[in-house]
């Protein structure tokens, strides 16, 4: 370990070994940063304007090639600014596997199961969304790499500012991996957008993560009071928010099949700019915090007590920063279940129904059916819940109409397959007959080029009244188990 009081002296002269070394992180990053813009430029200017196209595999290889491209440059890079070191830094490759773990153990699954933000977030007016995505993503994405500096590398590896900054850069590398590994395995987007993306989660997370390392350089360092830290970790969440939904908002645009629309235009541009203003802030910040250091520089007698103060700043700044996240995390459970809780009437005299649903879901009428809600937020295959109705005698059988079901949808859904019977318990004691069934449903957003999925159904019938009521879910099977929870809530506000 090593000691606080090197930290305390004033900068090397310009030319020395220590000196020398600082700025070559910001020209690693500055690099590896406009190196990914060109690319991913170069991919969407050849597609847009030069209509160049690959089939799904190739699509695939080069979206992967994506993912892989940050990392390798910025082991390429690093490795070779290392070996120039008189001591070179420790736990670089650490720091971006333990952030890549750390991304696919915890924080990807409370972002999806947890805080489900595809279920809400995307619906609501850009300010709730950038307060959403600041709540959630960002609070999550800045606590966890601030864990992974703080096990790794704070306070003992931290001999300069550089040294932050350096560690902040594998953190960013190793946490975007694995959410472009899960994007581009999950969505599968064609091999110019996947560019877009890839650069965007990189950008967002290089963002935050320079925000992360200023805070711990200052809380390590500097002469700053306790709250620079939270401040800090603030700002990176709020990187996170502010970006995260405007570029999905361009990016949603009407791209069609053939890649004429302009928006992947927009959405690359505004991401090389958010990009760029984010690395020159944390560069201006960076260089203010040195020179503030420089002048506050006192005489080495001075040294000891010095040490102590910039001791309990860093305690007193690591608690508070901490309070903070914890703060945002409980505000952003908050928000989730105030939005997710949220409702809307639908009522229909002639088929005697009453029921409430998310707010958030669109309202189809007509057709076979009574009413459909839709949760147009998921990507993939629209989670939906419909109710319908049918005159029956007196000596119907449930699982003769579930059989009538059955016929007509093999007709039509493909791979359609029986899962199961069940009884079910209606919230006011009356039996119910459950169904469920799975088949397989192909998207048709030109985003995901036909991708199929699995899509596991449940159908609740009772008869009442001379009346069979069917209330039919339908879910994506990798999000069928946490969306029950729905059906659940729907089924205790349905009256008929």
């Amino acid at each position: 370990m090593h000691s606080d009081s090197s930290l305390l002296q004033p900068a090397d002269p310009a030319g020395s070994a220590s000196s020398a070394a600082q700025p070559r992180v910001w020209r690693h990053l500055i690099i590896q940063t406009c190196i990914l813009i060109a690319i991913t430029l170069a991919a969407v200017l050849a597609s847009e304007f030069f209509g160049l196209r690959f089939d799904g595999g190739i699509s695939s290889l080069l979206g992967f090639g994506f993912v892989l491209l940050p990392v390798l440059l910025w082991l390429v890079i690093a490795v070779r600014i290392e070996r120039r070191q008189p001591q070179p830094r420790q736990n670089l490759v650490g720091t971006a596997l333990l952030c890549a773990l750390t991304a696919a153990a915890v924080g990807l699954p409370l972002l999806q199961d947890f805080f489900r933000i595809e279920q809400w977030l995307p619906l609501e007016a850009t300010f709730q969304r950038i307060l959403g995505f600041t709540l959630t993503a960002g609070i999550v994405d800045a606590a966890l790499k601030l864990i992974v500096l703080h096990f790794l590398v704070f306070p003992q590896s931290l001999r300069r500012r550089a040294d932050a900054i350096a560690y902040s850069l594998a953190a960013a590398v190793g946490y975007s991996l694995y959410l472009n590994l899960a994007l581009i395995w999950r969505w599968q987007p064609t091999w110019d957008i996947a560019g877009i993306a890839i650069l965007s989660n990189y950008g967002i997370q290089l963002a935050s993560s320079l925000f992360i390392g200023l805070g711990i350089s200052e809380a390590r360092m500097g002469r700053a009071l306790p709250i620079a830290l939270p401040l800090h970790l603030l700002a990176a969440a709020a990187v996170s928010g502010i970006i995260t939904p405007l570029v999905s908002s361009l990016m949603s645009g009407p791209i069609g099949l053939t890649g004429s629309s302009d928006r992947p235009l927009f959405g690359l541009g505004f991401v090389i700019i958010a990009l760029l203003a984010a690395v020159a802030l944390a560069a201006l910040l960076y260089g203010l915090a040195e020179r503030r250091e420089r002048d506050a520089y006192v005489s080495a007698g001075d040294v000891e007590g010095r040490r102590g103060a910039v001791n309990r700043r860093r305690r007193w700044g690591l608690l508070l920063g901490y309070g903070v996240l914890v703060l945002g995390f409980y505000l952003g459970v908050s928000l989730r279940d105030a939005s997710l809780t949220q409702a809307s009437t639908y009522t229909n005299t002639a088929a005697g129904i009453t029921s409430r649903y998310p707010a958030g879901w669109l309202l189809e009428e007509g057709g076979d059916y009574v009413f459909r809600v839709r949760d147009m937020a998921h990507r993939g295959f629209n989670t939906f819940i419909e109710v319908s109705t049918l005159p029956v005698s007196a000596d119907t059988v449930e699982r003769n109409l579930l059989d009538r079901l059955t016929l007509r949808r093999s007709q039509t859904l493909i791979d359609y397959t029986i899962l199961g019977y069940d009884a079910y318990v209606l919230p006011d004691g009356s039996a119910a007959v459950a169904m469920s069934y799975s088949f397989v449903a192909r998207d048709a957003s030109p985003f995901l080029e036909g991708v199929s999925s699995i899509v596991v159904g449940l159908d609740i019938l009772t008869i009442n009244r001379g009346q069979a009521l069917i209330v039919s879910f339908r879910a994506d099977s990798s999000i069928y188990a946490q969306e029950l929870a729905t059906l659940d809530w729907f089924i205790q506000n349905l009256d008929f």
